[in-house]
């Protein structure tokens, strides 16, 4: 099974590498995110982790990487958004609006993969700052956020499920437990 993946989807194996679990990075709001200054034939992310989208000619551009004198434009969501399996940076929803539909303006990847909807709002919160005058937003969302409804009681919480918050709350309980060992040891030594 694996074989006939490689066979017919060799662009997969960048993608596993890009989501390699051991360079997984943690942000504040967002818990995992992109590697950033990610590089290979397929998948491409600059400084902060988002994708590079590319335009007519050779044009490419990902948000806070170029000057940005015009407006652009923003293509928003998760997985699919942001190009999860397109053979390169080039084939994404956001690259070919850009070159193919909408060229007058760069389409910016603002997607982040393996989100929901509350991850992929918040990822726009905290990198707005990137962009100047933006002047289209298209939000492709909504997918995982049912799959995510899926999830056991306790793993959904007050706000809703996302993928890895089983290890986000072994990680926790773990932080629990130890710290909760340490008020014990340090009682003990004090005799309070």
């Amino acid at each position: 099974m694996a074989e006939q993946r490689v066979t017919l989807t060799p662009q997969m194996l960048a993608y596993d590498d890009f989501d390699d679990r051991s360079r997984t990075r943690w942000l504040p709001y967002l818990m995992y995110f992109h590697r950033a200054g990610y590089r290979s034939d397929v998948v491409n992310t600059h400084e902060f982790g988002l994708r590079y989208s590319h335009g007519p000619g050779d044009g490419s551009a990902s948000a806070g990487t170029v000057a940005q004198t015009g407006p652009v434009r923003l293509l928003a969501g998760s997985s699919t958004a942001f190009g999860i399996g397109a053979r390169s940076d080039a084939a994404t929803l956001p690259s070919r609006l850009w070159s193919a539909y909408a060229p007058s303006a760069p389409w910016l990847n603002f997607a982040g993969r393996s989100y929901n909807s509350g991850q992929e709002c918040t990822l726009f919160a905290l990198y707005r700052h990137l962009l100047t005058r933006v002047t289209d937003i298209v939000v492709f969302s909504g997918l995982n956020n049912l799959a995510l409804s899926r999830l056991p009681k306790e793993q959904r919480s007050d706000h809703g499920g996302f993928f890895n918050c089983g290890e986000y709350y072994e990680q926790m309980e773990e932080l629990r437990q130890r710290r909760r060992a340490g008020i014990r040891i340090e009682t003990e030594e004090t005799g309070a």
